[in-house]
């Protein structure tokens, strides 16, 4: 499932990174995408339907990873808090190993991202 919400979504990243990073251009080189819709239509127009795939596999690898780790994280978080005694097993328990395990998957992810590319 990952696969397909990270192609889904794989546009809208196109164009979110292209916007973000459009001020950081010289002004020759600026986009100036108007807005999202303007920034897809001129996507397709300019470079094709295949420039929506750009960074396709990252992504997808992205979404695939981050939902490893989170679902390994949280399997552990949840047994230390139940061997702990501090909770039962109820809906604060699950709540709480949830929030840890996104902690992890997204903090694993933003350092990976940021050692890759910094690095």
């Amino acid at each position: 499932m990952d696969r397909i919400g990270g192609a889904v979504g794989n546009p809208a990243d196109v164009l979110n990174v292209r916007m973000q990073n459009d001020l950081s251009l010289p002004a020759e080189q600026r986009r100036n995408y108007k807005h999202a819709f303007d920034g897809l239509i001129r996507l397709i127009r300019e470079e094709g339907w295949s420039a929506l795939t750009k960074g396709l596999i990252a992504n997808t690898s992205r979404g695939v990873l981050m939902t490893a780790g989170q679902l390994a994280s949280y399997d552990e978080f949840k047994g230390l808090l139940l061997k702990s005694k501090l909770m039962g097993d109820n809906l604060a328990t699950h709540f709480t190993a949830s929030f840890m395990a996104g902690f992890v998957a997204t903090t694993m992810y933003f350092w990976a991202r940021w050692d890759l590319t910094n690095g």
